[in-house]
């Protein structure tokens, strides 16, 4: 018994063995390349693949990094191969490959690899492309003026990248060249001109991070600061483990096209130079910042010199931001000290001034805020940030979001003359929302939004007229969604109450539908709206009407397209002084040629009437 138990545990084993091989085997796949672990020197690496039986391809399925690949490869007569047709990254990448015999049993097989595009470089590659447009105009009427006849604009755009284990070289430009038969507005020139260009460095090991950029940057250090400068110049960032470090120096002109160099200098008269360095502490959840930011800018940019003198400035300011309950509870401190000349030629000096923020805002399930007050000192300035001053005030939002009910909350007040100028009313701003959702039925979203706004002056001078406005604004919206049709109306009704000495009340109200399919081969968008609006001391009503109208399709198998756009808009008052009706429409008929002239070059050729 004890001997036949063992003989039948074995042919239990031996079953469950040959039942899974049979099902399963990889012995009939054969991958020529890439080999198993091995290093491949390719940006596009080649995948060959051979089988030693008879499968049947409508089975085969192949994944390259969780990509399913399988309708881009090329069948050959033992396999198949594929080549990329876009840069494959440097690093490890992994083939998979599945099939099932004549018989029914599957086949599989899959490697791993790892890419470099050089011996050097384990990424090297440039990107470029280049579009060229003339434009030739047939006939036009004499109203059109002194626009040019004929044109012709062509733009290189040009990325290379260069990356080993520990550095990184980016250089990005746009070269462009440009003719027309009539003078071109400065600053722009005819012919070839760099439109901009940024080369940038990395340095990357363990904990320590460095980053250069020369060339057309962008500087964002605080929105008191400095946020979004866009100019020519230098940065340079250093980072290592919690600490942060950033130095940089820009020319204060927006120089247009190839014009100005580098704009790496260190003149306090035409380039914003700054320093800010930081701290990350309790695992980087809380940041404290530190900014500089000095130098001088000319009244106007572009190249166009102005009548008013050099303006001149430094900033300090300090900013602390902090994330400690995984976004629950977020905060975000700043307050900067700005010295501030508008105007070096007079005999006026710097000015000097505050501004601060203090925000706190989170999301907390379904639910999210934010709070802030913010002041902006009257004489508060910086170079290169010209933000609205003379402004304090406190704004709250809210917000919740429970699937089928969506609500959301704001409220602001802010006022004007912060330092309370006898020579000057202040101008106090009160605005509020409230905005409700419906969505329950995906094919009839509803929305309803209430908008409130009250302007008023306190303490005006002798002689100054009072301001005491309200503004109410009801509207609602209705969609209909049905596959690749969307059809929405909205209706808005608005009254301005003035409470002033001139009592200039107004209403208005505006109804608008607009209905829109969109398919693979055309499109059709539409918009039909009436505005009716009363002036209460005159009695008169004006109406107006406007139709907009877009439609695009494209056929003979979608080489060519025909586009067709329009507006027509008809204003006219209860009292006969306004009458007029207005037309403005393209139409556009192209076609493309990339299937005539191939490889390298996609020519289109099109007619366009205004």
């Amino acid at each position: 018994m004890i001997l036949l138990g063992i003989i039948g545990v074995n042919f239990v084993f031996l079953f469950f063995y040959c039942f899974s091989y049979a099902e399963t085997t990889n012995s009939s796949v054969k991958i020529l390349s890439p080999l198993d672990n091995s290093t491949v020197i390719d940006k596009k690496p080649e995948v060959k693949v051979e089988f030693d039986e008879t499968v049947m391809r409508d089975t085969i399925v192949v994944i390259f990094d969780g990509q399913d690949i399988t309708q881009l490869i090329t069948f050959t007569d033992k396999g198949f191969e594929f080549k990329p047709f876009m840069v494959v990254p440097p690093g490890t990448h992994n083939l998979s490959i599945t099939a099932k015999n004549k018989e029914g049993m599957q086949i599989e097989k899959s490697v791993t690899f790892t890419t470099k595009h050089s011996e050097i470089f384990d990424e090297a590659w440039s990107n470029n492309n280049a579009t060229i447009i003339y434009q030739g105009i047939l006939k036009k009427p004499e109203s059109f003026g002194s626009q040019p006849n004929s044109k012709i604009e062509g733009n290189l755009t040009s990325e290379t990248k260069l990356k080993n284990q520990t550095w990184e070289f980016k250089f990005n430009t746009n070269l462009r060249y440009f003719d027309q038969n009539e003078p071109l507005m400065p600053p722009q020139k005819k012919g070839f001109d760099i439109v901009n260009w940024i080369l940038t460095g990395e340095y990357t090991k363990d904990l320590f991070k460095t980053k250069v950029s020369i060339g057309d940057i962008q500087i964002t250090e605080t929105p008191y600061t400095l946020s979004g400068l866009s100019r020519k110049g230098g940065l340079i960032n250093i980072e290592y483990d919690i600490f942060q470090f950033n130095v940089f120096t820009v020319k204060s002109e927006a120089i247009y096209g190839g014009r100005g160099g580098t704009g790496i200098e260190t003149s306090s008269e035409d380039h914003i130079m700054g320093v800010s360095a930081g701290l990350k502490l309790f695992d980087k959840k809380m940041e404290i910042k530190t900014i500089y930011v000095t130098g001088g800018e000319p009244s106007s940019g572009f190249g166009i010199s102005g009548t008013d003198g050099i303006k001149k400035g430094d900033v300090l300011g300090f900013l602390v931001t902090s994330n400690f309950f995984e976004n629950k509870l977020n905060t975000d401190f700043e307050i900067d000290f700005s010295k501030y000349d508008p105007d070096t030629s007079d005999e006026f000096g710097k000015s000097s001034d505050k501004a601060y923020r203090a925000k706190i805002y989170g999301n907390i399930d379904k639910y999210n805020y934010e709070a802030m007050y913010e002041y902006i000192g009257r004489d508060y300035q910086v170079v290169g940030n010209h933000i609205q001053k003379d402004r304090q005030g406190l704004s709250l939002r809210g917000g919740a979001n429970w699937g089928e009910h969506v609500l959301n909350l704001n409220f602001s007040r802010y006022n004007d003359n912060v330092r309370g100028d006898e020579l000057f009313p202040r101008v106090i701003n009160y605005q509020s929302m409230v905005d409700y959702s419906f969505n329950k039925f995906q094919n009839f979203p509803i929305g309803l939004t209430y908008q409130k706004s009250i302007q008023k002056s306190t303490k005006e001078p002798e002689g100054t007229p009072k301001i005491h406005m309200d503004n109410d604004i009801l509207s609602g919206r209705i969609n209909f969604i049905q596959d690749k049709l969307n059809i929405g109306f909205m209706t808005t009704y608005s009254v301005m109450n003035d409470k002033s000495e001139h009592n200039n009340d107004t209403k208005s109200i505006t109804y608008t539908l607009t209905p829109a399919y969109n398919d693979e081969k055309y499109s059709l968008s539409t918009s039909f709206s009436l505005n009716q609006s009363k002036v209460k001391l005159t009695d008169v009503r004006t109406d107006t009407y406007t139709i907009n109208t877009d439609f695009r399709t494209k056929f003979f198998d979608q080489k060519a397209s025909f586009d067709v756009a329009g507006t027509y808009t008809i204003t006219k008052t209860n009292d006969g002084s306004v009458n007029t009706r207005n037309l403005n429409g393209t139409v556009q008929l192209a076609y493309d040629l990339a299937k005539i002239v191939k490889d390298y070059m996609k020519p289109v050729i099109a007619l366009k009437a205004t």
